[in-house]
């Protein structure tokens, strides 16, 4: 299904590094762009985590590349089980959206996380900050699902198949 949908499927994280507290170099500079999908995810979601945001500690990601109004556009997913909030299991989807290397999100542009009950979290890339992706974080029990909008200034948008979570036995 990844090859059918053109994800590419990442090794997973490497956890030992990110529990140490190793220092992995901050990804926005636009000359820092240039290294591989894997390390620039880990940093992002490292740079994520100083600022609160929980990430399990085993997690599963993917990326897709793929050109939208001329934009060259990456969208990084992130899945994994966590503990929540009533000491129940459930599952996490964090979606990071950014330009591909040597490339840059255009401001206004909008990155928004629904289910069937409506949108969850809708974000805009706003010019007066010097952020250089977009994320979104949802969390849901194993029989949900979510779906992730991308919209361009200009009215284009793009929905993509609702993601789900299999535990795997």
């Amino acid at each position: 299904m990844a090859q059918e949908l053109n994800w590419m499927l990442l090794p997973p994280f490497a956890t030992e590094m990110r529990s140490s507290g190793a220092e992995i170099p901050l990804p926005l500079a636009a000359g820092n762009r240039a290294r591989s999908p894997v390390a620039e995810l880990e940093a992002i979601v490292q740079q994520l985590e100083r600022t609160g945001l929980r990430v399990p500690t085993q997690v599963q990601g993917a990326y897709r590349d793929w050109v939208m109004a001329n934009i060259p556009l990456r969208l990084y997913v992130v899945t994994g089980e966590r503990m929540g909030a009533e000491q129940s299991l459930e599952w996490t989807l964090l979606v990071i959206l950014e330009a591909q290397p040597e490339a840059e999100l255009p401001q206004e542009i909008q990155l928004c996380v629904s289910d069937r009950t409506g949108v969850l979290i809708e974000r805009t890339l706003d010019p007066q900050t010097n952020a250089d992706y977009l994320f979104a974080q949802v969390a849901g029990t194993f029989d949900e699902k979510f779906l992730v909008t991308i919209a361009l200034p200009n009215g284009e948008r793009l929905t993509l198949p609702p993601f789900g979570f299999q535990p795997i036995e």
